[in-house]
């Protein structure tokens, strides 16, 4: 079978072959063709890793619900488990359901953060976390929040207060399943990009988009007057 990168190395050298023979008589250069073709393959590309990406999700979930034998989802704060990891949120987002927009207005707060090594330095390590059920905080402020309103059209807005970001609003987006789409600028290249479900009624677990190691925990806070606690830490 040929894999990927051979398929798109053919399929560009098709195109330009393609191209070039449309714009010479035309008395264009051919030298151009590289600068219409690489942004293409480059979104078949991105589509074709999230699709795959979708499909790898759809058989962990159905892997998880097999074990669970059908049982309904539980609701549970994942914060207080003190084998807290990559794969108990992982888990614990596959059997989460999608969330309702009438579940999302009010404000969250992370209440828990993990890496695992091999995402972080591709070592074989334990995974990095941080958890604190209060909300994790750093330097008695608390580290990530988000707030979610109603917008016009039915849509929803978050406002986004990270540590070390830039405070951040933007629409919200839905994919086709369900999962609620959490964007966040770090001042980098591109976004990060989150996939985030309902797990009980007031915790949302969020893990990045097309790429396997790194989530995030937030808990609805219906009381913004909670007071600071500390931070558990493990690596």
């Amino acid at each position: 079978m040929v894999n990927l990168s051979t398929a798109l190395v053919r399929l560009r050298h098709f195109v330009v072959v393609a191209f070039c023979a449309f714009v010479a008589p035309l008395g264009g250069a051919c030298s151009t063709a590289d600068w219409v073709v690489y942004p293409i393959l480059s979104t078949l590309r991105t589509v074709y890793f999230d699709t795959m990406a979708a499909h790898a999700e759809a058989a962990d979930a159905a892997s998880a619900q097999q074990e669970v034998s059908g049982a309904p989802v539980v609701a549970q704060e994942i914060c207080s488990d003190p084998s807290y990891s990559w794969q108990k949120l992982y888990t614990e987002f596959l059997k989460a359901k999608a969330p309702a927009r009438r579940e999302l207005p009010g404000r969250w707060v992370m209440t828990g953060f993990v890496m695992t090594d091999k995402f972080r330095t591709g070592g074989r390590g334990k995974d990095f976390v941080l958890v604190d059920c209060g909300g994790v905080r750093r330097g008695g402020r608390l580290e990530w929040t988000l707030k979610f309103t109603d917008g016009p059209n039915g849509l929803v807005r978050v406002d986004s207060d990270k540590i070390g970001d830039d405070p951040q609003s933007r629409e919200i987006g839905f994919e086709r399943g369900g999962s609620l789409i959490l964007e966040q600028d770090d001042g980098g290249d591109s976004l990060y990009s989150y996939r985030c479900r309902m797990a009980g009624l007031k915790t949302l677990v969020c893990v990045l988009r097309g790429a396997q190691g790194h989530g995030m925990e937030f808990r609805k806070q219906e009381d913004e007057r909670s007071q600071p606690a500390e931070t558990r830490r493990t690596r």
